[in-house]
């Protein structure tokens, strides 16, 4: 089937994953990395070389049944192979020993897509071909034309590599990504960073929001006692002048509402790269006003 044909077909995959079950933990955790990835917003839509890039990378297709008793792939395995734009190879001792594997990637590349197909190395070492560490299934190092008819030489698989030893798990998730997104990695770990840095100071901003109502609490049942036991003191009737005077520092609750307005102003304009240095900023302030009306 002409590749320009299959991806016009409706249904079609985002990817296809050929593992060796051996490796499903793996292809499991590939498949979720991707199902659950929203590309960012600025790049949405926006030209690459695989066309508009997609808000999602679904859906993903992962063989879940053994073909170990079969004696040649299924028609559904054909046809999601066909209507795939990624292939995506679990690369490992294991899947280079399955010729189900094999048979994937060669059916894959007889479409005419060699340079659709992506590598996850998981287990083994590349610099060991043709022994029991090859992670490379046969057919990975086979060239191919576009038009799908094998070529003289030998390719050079390159792969991501979630191990600790290689790029770790992040990385390599992320490489994975860029390609099926048709963008630079650069590019996404850029945005990836910056999307992190916000769900991280939000998750700040909470926290140190919590703290501080916490302290503000107390320090105003602190204060509220005070009071009373001064009016009890003196025989007076128990009075205070708004909720937020503070007993014994004049014009405290001016300063507190001063630092109020200051905290919501910075909360809503931080500036890109200085969040950290301005809410610092913000929560020394509060932690001085706490001190000094305790």
């Amino acid at each position: 089937m002409p590749y320009e044909d299959s991806v016009q077909m409706a249904n079609r995959f985002r990817a296809f994953i050929s593992y060796s079950h051996k490796d499903l933990r793996w292809a499991k955790w590939l498949h979720k990395s991707i199902e659950s990835f929203h590309t960012p917003g600025d790049i949405v839509s926006t030209p690459t070389k695989l066309g508009p890039a997609p808000a999602r990378l679904t859906p993903v297709f992962r063989d879940q049944d053994d073909l170990a008793s079969s004696s040649d792939l299924s028609k559904e395995i054909k046809d999601a192979l066909g209507r795939s734009e990624f292939l995506i190879v679990i690369c490992s001792p294991a899947s280079a020993a399955s010729k189900w594997v094999d048979r994937e990637i060669q059916t894959f590349k007889e479409l005419g897509r060699p340079d659709r197909i992506l590598c996850l190395l998981v287990d083994g070492d590349p610099s060991r071909p043709n022994t029991p560490y090859d992670p490379f299934p046969p057919s990975l190092r086979v060239p191919y034309d576009h038009r799908g008819f094998p070529q003289e030489g030998q390719a050079e698989p390159i792969a991501a590599d979630p191990r600790r030893s290689g790029d770790g798990p992040l990385l390599a998730k992320q490489k994975i990504l860029a390609g099926l997104l048709g963008v630079g990695l650069d590019r996404l770990r850029r945005r990836e960073y910056i999307r992190r840095q916000r769900r991280m100071l939000a998750i700040t901003v909470a926290s140190v929001s919590v703290t501080l109502l916490t302290s503000l609490l107390a320090l105003f049942a602190l204060n509220e006692k005070r009071a009373a036991q001064q009016s009890r003191d003196h025989g007076n009737h128990y009075h205070t002048e708004g909720p937020f005077h503070i007993v014994g520092i004049p014009n405290m609750h001016r300063s507190f509402g001063d630092l109020v307005r200051d905290t919501e102003k910075g909360l809503n304009g931080f500036n890109p790269g200085q969040e950290y240095m301005q809410l610092s900023s913000l929560l020394k302030r509060w932690l001085d006003f706490i001190y000094k009306s305790s």
